[in-house]
Parts: C-alpha cells; sequence; structure tokens
C-alpha cells in the first residue's frame, strides 16, 4: 500500500508499505491507518509553512519600520546609529559595527548602543582588522569557523578573545565595482549566527544602507563633494572611450588653472 504526502499545492514524498494481508478487510484497515497517520504530518507541515509565513511577515515588518525610523532621523550619524542599535535588537546580538570603506581603508561609522565610536580604541581597531579579514575574502566569515567551508579566522578569533564575542558575523557589501560597507555582528552568549541571519542582515542591508549614503552625502561640505564628483569623473574617463568626457574634464582643468 501507498499513500502521498501534501501540503497545500506541495508534493512532500510517498510513504509506501508491505504487507501481508490474508483478507481484503486487513489490507483496508492497513491503508486507513496510513491514511490517519499521513494526515498527521499534513497538518504538521501546514503549520511549519504558516509559521515560516509569519516569520516573513514578521521581518518585512520590522525592516519597513527600521527604514522609517532611519529616514526620520535628523543627520547621518544619528541614522547609522539607529540601524545597528535596532539590529543588535534584533538580531539578539551584544554589538553590531558598521563600517564605511573608503580607498580601500575601513573607517567605523556607527557602534549599536554606543553614541562615541573612539569610546575603546582597541576595540575599533579589532573590529576593523576582523572586518577587514572578510573583505579581503570577498564573503561573509563566520566566527567560530564552519567545518564545511574553509574561511581564514584569525582576526576574528583575537576580536572573540580580546573583547568576549563568542560567537562573529562579518558581512561585506559590494556596490557597482567595488566594497562599500561592511556589517560585523557580535554575540557573546546564544546560539551561532546562521545562513538565515546573514541573508536577513544581507537584505536589510541593501535596503538601509543606500539611504545612509544618500544621507552622508547630502551633509557633505561642498569642497568634499566638488572632490569626490571630480573623482568619479576622472574615473570614468580611464581608457580608450569617453573621448567626450576627457575632452570636458581637461577644459575644466584649463579653467581651474588658467
Amino acid at each position: 500500500v501507498a499513500y502521498p504526502i501534501h501540503a497545500g499545492d506541495r508534493f512532500y514524498g510517498l510513504v509506501a508499505l508491505e504487507l501481508r494481508s490474508e483478507s481484503e478487510e486487513g489490507l483496508k484497515y492497513a491503508m486507513e491507518q496510513l491514511q490517519w497517520g499521513i494526515s498527521w504530518m499534513e497538518v504538521m507541515l501546514r503549520r511549519e509553512k504558516e509559521n515560516e509565513a509569519e516569520a516573513i511577515v514578521k521581518r518585512l515588518k520590522g525592516s519597513v519600520d527600521l527604514l522609517a525610523d532611519v529616514i526620520s532621523r535628523k543627520n547621518h550619524m544619528s541614522a547609522s546609529l539607529s540601524f545597528v542599535t535596532e539590529l543588535a535588537t534584533y538580531l539578539a546580538c551584544d554589538r553590531v559595527s558598521l563600517g564605511f570603506i573608503r580607498n580601500k581603508k575601513i573607517i567605523i561609522q556607527a557602534v549599536s548602543h554606543s553614541s562615541r565610536v573612539t569610546e575603546n580604541m582597541n576595540l575599533v581597531r579589532a573590529v576593523i582588522n576582523a572586518m577587514d579579514e572578510a573583505v579581503s575574502q570577498h564573503k561573509e566569515v563566520y566566527y567560530p569557523g564552519s567545518t564545511n567551508e574553509r574561511q581564514i579566522i584569525r582576526d576574528h578569533e583575537a576580536l572573540s578573545k580580546e573583547h568576549g564575542s563568542t560567537f562573529i558575523l562579518s558581512i561585506p557589501f559590494y556596490d557597482e565595482d567595488r566594497y562599500v560597507n561592511i556589517i560585523t555582528l557580535e554575540r557573546s552568549r546564544g546560539s551561532s549566527f546562521t545562513d538565515d541571519d546573514a541573508m536577513y542582515c544581507k537584505s536589510i542591508g541593501s535596503l538601509i544602507l543606500p539611504v545612509l549614503k544618500i544621507m552622508q552625502e547630502r551633509e557633505m561640505p561642498l569642497a568634499l563633494k566638488i572632490s569626490a564628483w571630480f573623482k568619479e569623473l576622472l574615473k570614468s574617463t580611464i581608457g580608450a572611450s569617453h573621448t567626450g568626457k576627457k575632452l570636458i574634464v581637461l577644459l575644466l582643468v584649463f579653467l581651474i588653472i588658467f
């Protein structure tokens, strides 16, 4: 006898039994018992799907609420602090640090539950080293490391030993052709970071970090804005193409000099 396992529109599998029955009644009774057993499995699978859907809705709501909170802040620093503090609360972290990468150098923008980033320079250096370790490997780094994947975790181990973080996760964020931000999450107790934690952090980071970038650019002094624009323009004119842009840049340089 055999009976399929369904939950909603999804087919999960099939249960098949080989039986010896001296009568058709015995075979019918066995089939009824199998159906009863399968029905309990289907109920459990439906509940699991409902729980997953509820978790997704909860995370989406949390993401929207966090975005609204960040946008409502008066300046970039306040918004960054709010972001890492709320992320720490949601993922049950003792500390979440946000780093900004400029000219291949990592600068700590915000640390959760702390309005002054430079309160502990030893901690700042240890976090930056861990962040740099993840960026250099072009992927997220878990500490303790996974047995299924080889990772360099020397600086994460140092951060753990020196500052009491039992579990660490560092996630770099890529924009266009380079890494621009990195987030390091730390827990001193509880459970290790999961792929679901990393996925949520990446999704919420992809939503919030561009907003923080816009806020930061708006607060830049005019001279820095011009300098950043000029650097991007020079970068875009490198190569055999972009003849028109090159002529514009040369004309600007000529006007500035003379």
